[in-house]
């Protein structure tokens, strides 16, 4: 059984359900621009 059907599973028998994202990465990755700073934007003048 995949992802899909297991929720569609749950659905129909009306089983409660949560699903959880796990995404995963080495090196430097790119982020938002208000990520580094605390979440406060930085105003470019």
């Amino acid at each position: 059984m995949n992802w899909k059907e297991a929720i569609n599973h749950c659905h129909d028998s009306g089983t409660s359900f949560s699903m959880a994202t796990v995404i995963c990465a080495t090196g430097s990755t790119p982020r938002g621009g208000a990520s580094k700073n605390g979440g406060h934007r930085i105003r470019d003048f």
